[in-house]
């Protein structure tokens, strides 16, 4: 077993040498990828959300957010899970883990935070995959993975309910809006140049997995880099292709989770929580997905079958997919709730 990894390397490097070429092609394309679509959206998200956790500006509002009540978390973890939803990968491990360095948070309520704050971008589930089949089947897959969440937040990975005043012994001074900047500009930029490196990294060994072994594609690509993964789902087309984009952007992929983890991991959170929700995000996403192409049949345009995403079919159709993963849910929780996933 302890030589599995000098295998794993020279066989790596091996590939490289084979196929260089391929090699070369797939880094291209990778960071083109980033540069396009990951990075433009991700970067100023990124800065924003430090600065308001970081001066606590979004204090008065999100009071009335009763997170307590809903998730065992204290206030501090609203921001963290709002742009999480909104703003994609990997924004909610980088508040839960700035929230643990401030000593608002604990661990334990860090994990519970990042596995229902990790959500692909709606800018990138209605944008760019709604262009590739319909932005109607966007809307839902991202609700879909609201939904899920939220409901683990509720029912599965509910936080401690310690309150941020029990966890610290003192309060820490605000800092100046900008040093705040300053930070949240730097902080951002080495993120994001992160974010980079890992994308590239695994949409590479992807590429060179598909090419030595064909029949493997859509498994390399959905498993190792997400946005490869949907991306072939579109190419394909079909039930088989919307179930494995809908499971692409539910289980995110090695890539994102080897992102949050190098947040996670430098502040001691466990990532337990994390592949437990992405395995269910996943599960869900698919199935939300067979069920929307048995009902509404996408052509390949990326046009709806019926006109607008907001038609009044879709809305039902957005309702009574909530109502079917609120309904198991519930008999889920039932089942887990002497079973602490931690």
């Amino acid at each position: 077993m302890k030589k599995l990894p000098a295998v794993l390397v020279f066989s790596a490097m091996l590939l490289l040498l084979i196929f260089g070429d391929a090699a070369a092609h797939a880094v291209s394309d990778s960071l083109a990828l980033c540069v396009t679509r990951v990075i433009p959206p991700l970067f100023p998200y990124m800065v924003l959300s430090s600065v308001i956790l970081s001066m606590d500006l979004a204090a008065p509002p999100y009071r009335r957010i009763p997170t307590e009540k809903w998730f065992g978390l204290p206030r501090s973890a609203a921001p963290v899970l709002l742009t999480g939803f909104l703003c994609g990968f990997p924004v909610g491990a980088s508040g839960a883990a700035q929230l643990v360095r401030d000593g608002k948070l604990s661990r334990s309520d860090a994990a519970a935070l990042c596995a229902v704050s990790s959500a692909a971008s709606p800018a990138f589930v209605i944008g760019s995959l709604g262009s590739q089949w319909t932005r109607e089947y966007g809307l839902i897959l991202w609700l879909t993975q609201v939904a899920v969440s939220l409901f683990l937040a509720a029912f599965v990975f509910r936080g401690s309910g310690v309150s941020p005043s029990v966890q610290t012994a003192s309060e820490k001074a605000v800092p100046s809006a900008v040093q705040s900047l300053c930070t949240a500009v730097t902080s951002a930029a080495q993120s994001c140049i992160a974010v980079t490196a890992f994308v590239t990294f695994f949409g590479t060994a992807a590429a060179l997995l598909s090419v030595l072994i064909p029949p493997l594609t859509p498994l390399f690509s959905a498993v190792l880099e997400f946005s490869r993964g949907a991306s072939f789902g579109a190419q394909t087309g079909g039930l088989y292709g919307i179930i494995l984009t809908g499971a692409s952007v539910g289980f995110a992929g090695v890539s994102v989770l080897m992102q949050t983890a190098s947040f996670l991991l430098p502040e001691k959170i466990p990532m337990k929580p994390v592949i437990s929700a992405k395995l269910v995000t996943m599960t869900s996403s698919a199935a939300v997905s067979a069920v929307y192409y048995l009902i509404r049949r996408p052509g390949v345009s990326g046009i709806p079958a019926s006109g607008s995403v907001f038609m009044p079919a879709s809305a039902l159709f957005v309702i009574a997919v909530l109502g079917l993963i609120t309904a198991a849910g519930k008999t889920a929780s039932r089942l887990l709730k002497h079973t602490e996933i931690r």
